[in-house]
């Protein structure tokens, strides 16, 4: 079993959470005495395949697909089926998820934190001579890779031909940094290890190994085929919006110009919608004003 298998692609993903609800069928022979994998390869067209002992390894890719560039390998993993680690419990475990967020203050302001409210008042205030202040906005930088720190207990190896059925969070790791930055400075994480990697994702799955009865008696459906089952796979819940090359462009703007614009945009339309009314209703009302001015008049 050389032969890749590939789930279908997720395009447009803006906040870095792919679905996916894949299932794999890979059919292999294996050799219990040797712990090998037998590979078929061909060498010749008209010749039999030639069998050929591998070791039980399994490669997880990580892919950025790109329709006018080259595709991008974010990241990887190797998995040795007969002496593999185990899963993550959980995608904090490392520290990939951040849910921590400043708490505000109820009684305060939009602009002001639970922290030195008045003070911060008094600051913004000056600084946009207003009676309210807003804080200034910063561009933040787009999410850099977090450093993998083995957490606990993630030396425990397994067995897949022992364990029959895993399930866990796998790290997808590079050894290149892909951000640039220069050479000879020295970074923070530099004393961690000599070979530090770097979490590009993580990938949840869910493996289990059958023998070719059990595999008869109850058989899957590829990808998300019938029979659908062990376990049913849903489709993926994907935005319908981001199906679409035009449609996926024209929200973030509109988003991006409702939350600097949107107010001022109610504004002018408020006024402009008075003004119509206005000049409207003096067209309407014009000849019977006419008529009481000339009735004055004579």
């Amino acid at each position: 079993m050389t032969k890749g298998h590939k789930t279908d692609t997720h395009f447009r993903v803006l906040d870095g959470t792919g679905e996916f609800n894949w299932r794999f069928l890979l059919n292999f022979d294996y050799n219990p005495w040797e712990k090998k994998v037998v590979a078929y390869t061909k060498t010749r067209f008209f010749r039999k395949p030639v069998e050929e002992l591998v070791d039980p390894i399994l490669v997880i890719e990580l892919w950025d697909k790109n329709k006018f560039r080259k595709d991008r390998l974010l990241g990887d993993i190797e998995l040795d089926l007969l002496d593999f680690i185990e899963g993550i419990g959980s995608p904090a475990d490392v520290g990939v998820y951040s849910t921590k967020k400043r708490k505000r203050s109820v009684k305060c302001p939009k602009c002001c934190t639970s922290r030195g409210c008045l003070c911060r008042c008094c600051i913004f205030c000056y600084e946009t001579k207003c009676l309210c202040g807003r804080r200034k906005i910063k561009k933040k930088p787009f999410p850099k890779p977090v450093l993998f720190v083995e957490p606990e207990g993630y030396d425990d190896t397994v067995n897949i031909f022992e364990a029959r059925n895993l399930y866990g969070w796998w790290p997808m790791l590079t050894d290149e940094y892909p951000h640039d930055e220069p050479q000879n400075a020295k970074k923070k994480n530099d004393d961690i290890g000599k070979d530090p990697k770097w979490i590009m994702g993580l990938v949840e799955m869910d493996m289990m190994l059958l023998t070719k009865q059990e595999a008869d008696q109850e058989p899957a459906g590829k990808k998300r085929s019938e029979p659908n089952h062990s376990p049913f796979l849903e489709k993926p819940n994907r935005k319908t919006w981001a199906n679409s090359w035009l449609v996926s462009r024209i929200k973030p703007c509109i988003k991006y110009f409702w939350h600097y614009y949107g107010l001022q945009i109610l504004l002018w339309i408020l006024i402009i919608a008075l003004l119509a009314l206005t000049i409207f209703a003096l067209i309407q009302t014009w000849p019977i004003i006419l008529l009481e001015i000339f009735k004055g008049i004579f």
